[in-house]
Parts: C-alpha cells; sequence; structure tokens
C-alpha cells in the first residue's frame, strides 16, 4: 500500500529486516518504494545481483555488497539493511556486514506504493524468485549491537521503533497485513504462500 513511513528519506532513518530463500540469486526484486527514473517520488529498492545485494535510494547512485559476504540460494538467511537520516549505508547478512557505503535519498517520504517481490506493482520485469519472510521496518539506523541482537531474535510488533511488521500468515492474496497498523498493507507480485517458514 501507499503508507509512506515505510519509506526512507533524508532526516528519516530506517532499518528493514527479512529473512529472504532465493531459488536464484541471479537478480530480482527484493522490496520497493520506488518509481523508475523518477527520483522525487522513489524512496529506495533492494534487489539481487549476482549473488550480491544491489541498494538504491534515489535512484541517483547505487550501492553492491561485497561479494565476500554472498547471498546464497537455497537457504534462509536474515537481511539486515540500515539507512541512516544522512544516507550511510550498512547492510549485513546473518549478522555479517555485507556492504557499507552511502545512497542519495528523497527528501520527503514517497507515497509510492510498498512492494514486495518487484519494482513495482504495475512492472513485472524482473521479479523475485523465492521465499520471504518476517519483514520489520524500524524507524532508526541500528548500532551493531543491536544487529546482533535482531539477527537472532526479532522484535515484537509493539517494541519501541518497530513501525511494520508483516509476517505473511494470511495464506492467500495480493496483500500482506502490517501487524504494528492493521489498516496498512504491502503488496505482493505473483505470490504463492506456502509453509516454508524461516
Amino acid at each position: 500500500g501507499q503508507t509512506s513511513s515505510y519509506g526512507v528519506s533524508t532526516g528519516n532513518p530506517r532499518t528493514y529486516i527479512f529473512d529472504i530463500k532465493p531459488n536464484s540469486v541471479i537478480s530480482g526484486h527484493l522490496i520497493s518504494k520506488y518509481v523508475n527514473l523518477n527520483a522525487s517520488q522513489s524512496n529506495f529498492f533492494f534487489s539481487l545481483n549476482a549473488g550480491r545485494l544491489y541498494l538504491v535510494g534515489n535512484g541517483t547512485n547505487t550501492l553492491l555488497t561485497s561479494s565476500q559476504v554472498p547471498v546464497q540460494s537455497g537457504i534462509w538467511q536474515r537481511v539486515i539493511i540500515s539507512i541512516s537520516g544522512t544516507g550511510l549505508v550498512n547492510a549485513y547478512i546473518d549478522g555479517i556486514l555485507a556492504g557499507t557505503g552511502s545512497l542519495n535519498l528523497n527528501s520527503a517520504l514517497s507515497s509510492q506504493d510498498f512492494v514486495l517481490g518487484a519494482l513495482d506493482f504495475a512492472n513485472q520485469s524482473n521479479r523475485y524468485n523465492g521465499s520471504l519472510d518476517n519483514l520489520l521496518v524500524l524507524n532508526q539506523a541500528l548500532t551493531i549491537s543491536e544487529v546482533a541482537q535482531y539477527t537472532n531474535c526479532l522484535p515484537n510488533s509493539t517494541s519501541q521503533n518497530v513501525i511494520a511488521k508483516f509476517s505473511f500468515n494470511e495464506q492467500k492474496g495480493t496483500s500482506t497485513i502490517d501487524s504494528v497498523s492493521s489498516s496498512s498493507r504491502a503488496l505482493l507480485s505473483y505470490v504463492a504462500f506456502d509453509s516454508d517458514f524461516s
């Protein structure tokens, strides 16, 4: 859905935590709040690129994580992407720092749809092929100790700084409910629910 608070912008830090089990790590959009070629309406997208995480803010620059800490196919991995309000990014895979750098951010939170598995709901190219579970959005950048803590144990929906939590328990449909605000949803692109949970 079009919940602007899920986005990241200048002065509005965010951390995205989610579990993935890709069938393929060659490519595929994971999470997006983005309009292609429109920086003023774009907050971010995360995708896979040859076994690495490919991270974009407003689209004017990118960050590719290290091949030394790869995303692997066929197994569950916890991804944590922490973005400060100045655009400083730290990306972790199972608690190991996979990449750090800076992304250019939009100055405002976008009303663009929050989409899982594709760049946007209308653009079905380069969709994510795999499983995704336990998606959380926090309104803070994480410390190293918090990354270690959340790698092992996720915060619940009532924890301080958690502004969205998606557990994918619907078992059908094209959206998933945010348990922090039950009126908010994320749009799902060509999703099949299954019992393979992380």
